[in-house]
């Protein structure tokens, strides 16, 4: 494996850490404000940021705390997503080195 590729899965898994801890403090939220007719503006925010790969992929907002496996899919979307960033930053980084030379 080479520096630049551990780069990329580092970045894959900070981005999984970020996507599980979004997604449980969304999780205590949702259940905190259970009881009340509207959720509050925070509420939303949150759960949007946190579920946005889920979301994305046409889940619906509904469904999204009825199951544990939701959670572990958001977090290898929240994974593959860091993973993707890490390998533009990688191409990105290698084409500025080129273009750098004397």
């Amino acid at each position: 494996m080479t520096k630049a590729s551990r780069s990329a899965f580092g970045y894959a898994l900070l981005a999984a850490l970020l996507g599980g801890i979004l997604s449980i403090a969304a999780l205590i939220i949702v259940i905190s404000q259970s009881g009340y007719g509207q959720p509050s503006t925070v509420c939303i925010v949150l759960v949007y940021l946190a579920y946005w790969p889920v979301l994305l992929v046409g889940w619906s907002a509904h469904e999204l705390f009825v199951s544990f496996w939701v959670i572990l899919m958001n977090v290898v979307a929240w994974g593959l997503a860091g993973l993707l960033v890490g390998m533009i930053r990688q191409v990105l980084g290698r084409r500025n080195k080129q273009t750098n030379r004397p």
